[in-house]
């Protein structure tokens, strides 16, 4: 399923079909890659919205590149509502996931919080878990 996916998700337009079928199926990979789609505009019409949608989804049931996406889109006020605390959740999450990148959105984040919302966003981190949809 993963290959599938991958190249249908990734490829020219005839597989998007396919892709948006599987992200609302709820895997996770598709939603992330159409998330990603939606973000860029490619092959699909551009949408801030729908990109965070798409992200959400993904980063609920553990994928640490949707958490690191989505974490920033909260944390610059595209396609959700700027909230520094849950930019910073989403980016503790994706650190802890594995992601490279995560670290300095984390400091660039924690520099515009208090310290009353760094506690919570890392409070949030620590009691979080994946939630799969299937």
């Amino acid at each position: 399923m993963f290959a599938r996916v991958f190249h249908s998700c990734v490829g020219e337009r005839g597989g998007i079909d396919f892709c948006i079928q599987a992200a609302e199926e709820g895997h996770s990979l598709a939603q992330y890659f159409l998330g990603e789609r939606y973000e860029k505009g490619w092959g699909l019409q551009q949408s801030y919205l729908r990109a965070a949608l798409w992200y959400r989804r993904a980063a609920k049931q553990g994928h640490s590149q949707s958490q690191l996406a989505l974490g920033v889109m909260y944390a610059i006020g595209r396609g959700a509502r700027q909230n520094y605390v849950r930019a910073l959740t989403w980016l503790t999450i994706a650190r802890a996931g594995g992601e490279r990148d995560a670290p300095a959105h984390l400091d660039a984040v924690a520099r515009l919080m208090t310290t009353d919302q760094i506690a919570e966003a890392e409070r949030r981190a620590g009691q979080w878990k994946p939630k799969i949809e299937k």
